[in-house]
């Protein structure tokens, strides 16, 4: 029987047991064994995961929101607040880039206004980094001599609105998960 597995498991699989081997082969020390430990369970788990079922290790977390894909409405929701900070660094006020990116959202200016407050609080890289993206293609497109409009933008900004309410349409149901919890 063959499993159809993506891809980019496959090779982190390999990776993790290729840092194994490394560990193992390495000087003793309680964070090497502690960590191939943690190893051994995350490559058990993948292996779980391709004969479909969901291990402890990889099982969603309890989250207050119980939306099918909780990462990805907060991803929508930073680059909301990139395309903010983009607006305002073309030259917007506070009040219309909020307004704009609203409305490109189809959401009021208060949602936009209540996920800064909540979502400002992380400062972490991946958050930032997630935020700057409108910005960066933004420049890179210009850099590129790529034709950039206001309609573009606007546009652009429909579809992530777009893709945010795609998200959060189906609640996730609750996870049956093997092993340690």
């Amino acid at each position: 029987m063959h499993l159809a597995v993506p891809s980019a498991r496959n090779k982190l699989r390999e990776y993790l047991l290729n840092v194994l081997l490394y560990l193992e082969n390495g000087p003793p020390s309680h964070e090497g064994l502690a960590l191939e430990s943690l190893l051994s369970e995350a490559v058990e788990g993948l292996d779980a995961l391709n004969l479909g079922e969901i291990p402890a290790i990889f099982a969603p977390a309890k989250v207050k929101e119980r939306w099918l894909k909780p990462a990805t409405i907060r991803y929508f929701k930073l680059r909301a607040l990139g395309y903010v900070a983009l607006l305002r660094e073309l030259g917007r006020s506070p009040e219309s880039a909020i307004a704009e990116v609203a409305d490109a959202y189809n959401v009021s200016e208060d949602t936009i206004r209540k996920w800064k407050k909540t979502l400002d609080k992380d400062r972490s890289p991946e958050t930032m980094r997630i935020k700057r993206e409108p910005r960066l293609v933004y420049l890179s497109a210009k850099k590129l001599n790529w034709p950039v409009s206001e309609q573009g933008l606007f546009t652009k900004m429909q579809r992530d609105g777009l893709e945010l309410k795609k998200a959060k349409i189906t609640k996730r149901p609750q996870a049956k998960t093997i092993g340690k919890k």
